[in-house]
């Protein structure tokens, strides 16, 4: 392996790092951030390992966060912008075999089209709201990403889908199951609170009545020794 090979590799390795920690970024916009600066070093990656479709897909994903970062600005709420991503990595995928010489096989056929399929899942994603939908579309991108990092013999791809996984998973469990948990907890909390409060107004009532009957007995007792 050359000096040129291993740098890519490690650009690979830092591209891996941010991409995984971007999945536990509680908000949407700081996870499209940290993965627009990802897809840069996984461009100059898959480049210099000379693996075309993945290099121009991580193009698109670039734009594609630019837009979706600045949904006020870009309009991104709208759904033609669904079609345009879509659209530019199916275009990416022609290109591979029209002008990048790709030999179109049934394997390549295949092997090229997963990452489409990646990208595509993560444009829907990026388009509805809220980091917890980027998560779970992931659990589609990463390993359609995967397959295709074997391919190219990424070090950082490989490791980096795989590892982002996991971080998918844990940042599920982090942020997406917390809210339900902690409004379970409230509310049990809340019902507890409310059944002492019952409880207590109960027993000061029979408090009250077990006295005001004690009382009633003794005057009655005072009245009849009085004639």
């Amino acid at each position: 392996m050359g000096p040129l090979r291993i740098f890519a590799q490690v650009i690979g390795i830092v591209a891996m790092l941010i991409n995984v920690l971007s999945y536990q970024c509680k908000k949407q916009r700081p996870l499209i951030l940290m993965q627009l600066v990802s897809s840069t070093f996984y461009a100059v990656n898959l480049f210099i390992l000379d693996a075309p479709t993945g290099c121009v897909l991580n193009l698109v994903g670039i734009c594609r966060a630019i837009v979706f970062s600045n949904k006020k600005f870009f309009r991104a709420d709208r759904k033609i912008w669904i079609a345009v991503f879509s659209l530019a990595s199916a275009g990416v995928y022609a290109l591979t075999f029209l002008v990048f010489g790709k030999d179109p096989t049934p394997v390549n056929l295949i092997i090229e089209f997963l990452p489409v399929i990646g990208m595509i899942a993560t444009t829907v994603g990026f388009y509805r709201d809220g980091a917890k939908d980027v998560r779970l579309l992931s659990l589609i991108n990463s390993p359609c990403w995967l397959v295709y990092h074997l391919t190219t013999k990424s070090i950082g791809g490989i490791a980096g889908e795989a590892v982002m996984l996991i971080s998918i998973v844990v940042g599920y469990l982090r942020h997406d199951r917390k809210k339900p948990a902690a409004d379970g907890g409230e509310s049990e909390g809340k019902n507890a609170s409310e059944n002492a409060s019952e409880n207590t107004v109960e027993n000061t009532v029979e408090t009250a009545v077990e006295t005001a009957g004690e009382n009633t007995c003794e005057n009655a007792g005072g009245d009849h020794t009085a004639e």
